[in-house]
């Protein structure tokens, strides 16, 4: 039987490696919508989850991801503080 988190952690390996492929409009459509969304959540896989995903919607070629994928990431870092 495999853990959980080994599933989570192959999920969000294989969601960095498509993003890696993709363009920085797509990005913007698909993925940042994506990280918003985990960032959201209350619980602890989501915000995992989309701390995995930061790397990737933080894209220095588009100021339009990077300073969305702070906005919705800024928050777990700092609850993690507490």
């Amino acid at each position: 039987m495999v853990e959980e988190s080994v599933v989570h952690d192959k999920a969000i390996e294989a969601l960095c490696t498509v993003g890696e492929a993709h363009s920085t409009a797509h990005l913007e459509e698909h993925f940042l919508p994506l990280v918003q969304r985990l960032s959201a959540d209350i619980g602890w896989a989501s915000r995992v989850s989309a701390c995995g995903l930061f790397g990737i919607v933080y894209n220095p070629k588009s100021k339009v991801t990077m300073s969305a994928a702070k906005m919705y990431v800024s928050p777990i870092l700092f609850s993690a503080v507490r």
